[in-house]
C-alpha cells in the first residue's frame, strides 16, 4: 500500500482498485511463510473486492483464505467458520445459490460448535442464509432460518439493535415475497 504514498507516486494518481490489486498481488506472493496472516489479509482484501462488486476477485481471494485457514488452523477455529460465512456472501452475489447455501450451512455448523463464542457469527450466517433462500423462493427454509437468527439476536446480551432491525427487515421481505405480508 506504500505505492499510494504521494511521495512515492510523484503526482501519479492511483485508483482505489489499483491499490487493492497491488495489495492482493503482494499478499499472494510475499506471505507464504506466514499462512495465517496471509489468510487474514486475503479475506480482508476479498471483502474489499466484494464491496467494489469485483466478485470474481473476491471469490478467488476468499477461497484461498478459507483453504489456508483450513490447512493451518485447528479444526473448529472461528476463523474457518467466518471464511465460510464470507464465502456464502460472495457466492450469493455471484448467483451460485447452491454453493452459497452449502457455505452458509458449514458456517452455521462451525459457529454452533463454538457455543457462546460463535453466537454472533451464527446469527449473521442464519440471517444471510435466510435472505438468500427467500430470494430464490424457498420461503419455508428462509422463514426457519430467519426465526433461528431472530431467536439468537433477541437473547444476546447486550442486544445489538442494529442487527435485530436488519433481521426483522429480512423477515418482512421474506414474508412479503412469500405472499404473507400480514404474518408476524
Amino acid at each position: 500500500f506504500d505505492r499510494a504514498n504521494p511521495v512515492r507516486t510523484q503526482g501519479e494518481t492511483l485508483t482505489a482498485r489499483e491499490v487493492v490489486d497491488e495489495g492482493a498481488r503482494q499478499i499472494s506472493t510475499e506471505l507464504d511463510d506466514e499462512p495465517i496472516m496471509k489468510a487474514r489479509l486475503l479475506a480482508t482484501i476479498g471483502k474489499v473486492y466484494l464491496s467494489l462488486g469485483q466478485y470474481d476477485d473476491a471469490l478467488r481471494l476468499i477461497e484461498q483464505s478459507r483453504e489456508l485457514r483450513s490447512e493451518h488452523m485447528p479444526a473448529g477455529d472461528i476463523a474457518i467458520a467466518q471464511s465460510d460465512e464470507l464465502l456464502g456472501e460472495v457466492l450469493t452475489a455471484t448467483g451460485d445459490r447452491v454453493a452459497a447455501r452449502e457455505a452458509y450451512e458449514r458456517a452455521a455448523a462451525g459457529f454452533t460448535a463454538l457455543g457462546p463464542a460463535g453466537i454472533d457469527g451464527l446469527t449473521d450466517a442464519e440471517g444471510n442464509l435466510a435472505w438468500m433462500l427467500g430470494q430464490i423462493g424457498e420461503f419455508d427454509a428462509a422463514s426457519a432460518a430467519i426465526e433461528r437468527a431472530l431467536a439468537l439476536a433477541r437473547h444476546r446480551q447486550p442486544r445489538l439493535e442494529k442487527s435485530l432491525i436488519g433481521l426483522l427487515s429480512n423477515k418482512a421481505t421474506i414474508l412479503a415475497n412469500s405472499g404473507e405480508p400480514d404474518s408476524s
